[in-house]
């Protein structure tokens, strides 16, 4: 189960867009997506980082920098963030993340991702009508979250039936409610104990880089789908460890639409 949630957290980033493959036959010609189905704040993103426009790790920075505001002051001196950014897998940073949501009472850290993973959970929100492109990763993603709910918890509307409706917002918003709600499910474990680790210093060495060397395998597998032309800018796995969940989603989203990668 723990080797399939970190899978999931990187391949999926709660959001992988799938387009359809390259065509074996003729010669290829990359270029953005049309209006009606790009999304520019994620694309755009992913392009600054593939072209190393900025800072892989600032985003790292910012959210350690936000949790430690937001402890209370005598947990500060507990807290062994130091250093950190830019070594944390986009699993470990999030698992960081919700060690002090539940340990510290932090759901504050994004309260608006709370509300809407629970609007979500309780069959209401936004969701699309159909299913998009992106139906077969969620499923799995989803599928894993809802068998670890309490069978006396579970939703009217299955989460699995959502699929291919949600945005990358909404997949992981639902994902940070039923981790912080149902505490005693394996992702809540899992990712409380590697938190836990990771707060107080004790997650160092051959356990911390298992986390960031998973990544790294996975970004390179990305890396040589891209064309011969696009692999020549590209150093994907130097990238790993730096990058934020967010960060990881957007990424993947802009080479699989820019670069229709399977």
């Amino acid at each position: 189960m723990r080797s399939r949630i970190l899978a999931s957290a990187l391949v999926l980033g709660l959001g992988l867009v799938i387009a359809e493959p390259i065509s074996a036959s003729g010669s290829y010609r990359s270029r953005p997506p049309g209006r009606s189905v790009v999304d520019p704040v994620r694309y755009n993103l992913g392009k600054d980082l593939f072209l190393g426009r900025i800072d892989p790790s600032a985003g790292q920075q910012a959210m350690l920098q936000k949790i430690l505001a937001k402890l209370p002051e005598e947990a500060r001196g507990e807290a062994k963030l130091d250093g950190l950014a830019g070594k944390l897998s986009a699993d470990e940073l999030a698992s960081l993340v919700h060690y002090a949501a539940v340990t510290y009472g932090l759901e504050d850290l994004d309260p608006e991702k709370l509300a809407l993973g629970q609007e979500l959970f309780e069959g209401q929100g936004d969701v699309a009508d159909e299913a998009g492109p992106t139906a077969r990763l969620q499923a799995d993603r989803l599928a894993v979250i809802d068998a670890e709910i309490p069978a006396e918890s579970r939703p009217a509307r299955s989460l699995t039936s959502l699929a291919g409706r949600l945005t990358y917002d909404q997949l992981e918003a639902l994902e940070h409610y039923t981790a912080v709600a149902f505490k005693s499910t394996e992702i809540a474990r899992h990712r409380y104990r590697v938190g836990e680790r990771l707060f107080r210093g004790e997650r160092q060495g051959e356990g911390a880089d298992a986390g960031v060397a998973e990544e790294a395998k996975q970004l390179a597998a990305l890396e040589a789908q891209l064309p011969e032309s696009a692999r020549a800018k590209a150093d994907l796995s130097s990238l790993a460890g730096k990058l934020t969940p967010a960060q990881i989603d957007a990424l993947h989203y802009y080479l699989v639409v820019r670069y229709k990668l399977r």
